[in-house]
């Protein structure tokens, strides 16, 4: 047993055949891997992680029981990448990925899989882990606010989420802000948000927000940016959020980050102040602006088991909805080309933005 597994390499992703790994866990095939916009900066070395094989997000098929974990052969399972004991051990980050044919699973890794029901398109339910993180995090701010009127910074395969599930939850308005007109167009023309319900990120973004929101603000605000522009976004963000609002901070920091906008925050302990649905310090609430309102910020990594199942549910029920933010479904063999073509700076293939990717391992 064995197969093809996608390394990164000093000349860019190639497929290699590898054994199977020792051990006597749990082994899995993969069904399909789904690659997200952390995934491509990995790829483009715009992060500094060095993981040799990503891959986060996905279906896999239990192959061998083992491991002293309660699978089945035939099982259908998608991983939770984060240890809530470690946040920064991340699976696809800080340790190999899921992107290659087949992985052993020891009991002793935390990250354990989580049972998919066997009716479920293995497409779909490599949505499940991003899913789960928008359920989180809504969750997380719904507990402030009613967000009736939401802006999303970020239109990549998690703001395009946020956005879907925002409307899914009842809100009037979600206002969905990038820098690329091409992505923010294509979000119009899949049905993910209305038109004149897009912002171009930048100098008139927060009049153009206030604009369609009402002069006291939206409701929250989800910073889902790549990690270069958290820090511009936050600050975006704190001056379109009313008082008494919410910002959630999807987008990660770096350890100590700090904004002027929000005065003595350090904006990464917000986010490991909950990790997997597991609190660990008090977090933190009502926080003053240098704009002169008052806003709660909130924040999170990782996600519980109970996340992951409501995400599956809400793909039971609302599939072709989510789908929507799927732009590229490829087999394995087509993937270093595409990402060979992504690691340049524009951030489109085959003249369509990316936003999430599917690769389908059953090739």
């Amino acid at each position: 047993m064995g197969g093809r597994t996608l390394v990164l390499g000093q000349n860019g992703a190639q497929l290699e055949h590898r054994a199977e790994e020792g051990g006597d866990g749990l082994v899995v095939r993969q069904l399909v891997v789904g690659l997200c916009g952390t995934d491509l900066d990995i790829v483009r070395r715009s992060r500094p992680e060095t993981v040799a094989v990503i891959g986060h997000e996905g279906c896999a098929r239990v192959e061998r029981a083992g491991g002293g974990l309660p699978f089945a052969v035939d099982d259908h399972i998608v991983f939770n990448p984060v240890n809530p004991l470690a946040p920064d051990e991340v699976l696809g980050h800080s340790t190999p990925g899921i992107l290659q044919q087949t992985r052993v699973i020891e009991a002793a890794e935390s990250y354990l899989p989580v049972l998919v029901p066997p009716e479920m398109d293995p497409l779909d339910a490599a949505l499940v882990e991003p899913l789960a993180t928008v359920v989180y995090g809504q969750s997380l701010v719904s507990a402030v606010v009613e967000g009736r009127c939401v802006a999303i910074l970020g239109a990549g395969s998690i703001g395009v989420l946020h956005a879907l599930h925002a409307r899914l939850r009842g809100a009037e308005a979600v206002i969905l802000l990038d820098r690329d007109p091409a992505r923010l167009a294509w979000a119009v023309e899949r049905g993910v948000v209305e038109p004149g319900e897009t912002v171009l990120l930048g100098p008139g973004a927060v009049a153009a927000v206030l604009e369609i929101a009402g002069v006291r603000g939206v409701d929250a605000a989800y910073v889902c940016v790549a990690r270069p522009g958290a820090r511009a976004a936050l600050d975006l963000a704190a001056r379109m959020v009313r008082d008494l609002g919410c910002i959630d901070l999807v987008s990660g920091v770096p350890d100590g980050t700090t904004i002027p906008a929000l005065p003595g925050v350090d904006l990464n302990a917000v986010r490991r102040s909950d990790t997997c649905g597991l609190p660990r310090t008090r977090p933190v609430t009502l926080v003053p602006t240098a704009y002169g309102t008052r806003v709660t910020l909130t924040g999170h990594r990782g996600t519980s088991e109970g996340h992951l199942v409501d995400a599956m549910r809400l793909l039971q029920s609302e599939a072709p909805r989510f789908r929507k933010v799927v732009t590229h479904a490829v087999a394995l063999s087509e993937l270093p080309e595409l990402l060979a073509r992504l690691a340049a700076p524009a951030r489109s293939f085959a003249a369509l933005p990316v936003a999430k990717i599917l690769v389908d391992m059953r090739d």
